[in-house]
């Protein structure tokens, strides 16, 4: 099987019981790509970026808001 190219974690910068950081945290130590969707830039987009992700700010439930982090922008994997 091949190996995906670029992946979104949604939800990455977490809340209370969040996994979408420990996801990130994952994919790159495997050396993945990771395209990581938080709700605010702030110190938790700034822990997923020195893990080398890429960060996109946005609200899953407001659709232009999720646009930047689709296919149509390189994920191949969500």
């Amino acid at each position: 099987m091949a190996e995906p190219g670029l992946i979104l974690v949604t939800g990455a910068g977490g809340g209370v019981g969040g996994v979408g950081g420990k996801v990130v945290a994952l994919l790159r130590q495997r050396d993945r790509a990771v395209r990581a969707m938080a709700h605010h830039d702030d110190d938790r987009a700034d822990a997923l970026r020195a893990l080398g992700a890429d960060i996109v700010v946005g609200d899953l439930t407001q659709q232009m808001s999720r646009w930047p982090s689709t296919r149509s922008n390189g994920c191949s994997s969500a």
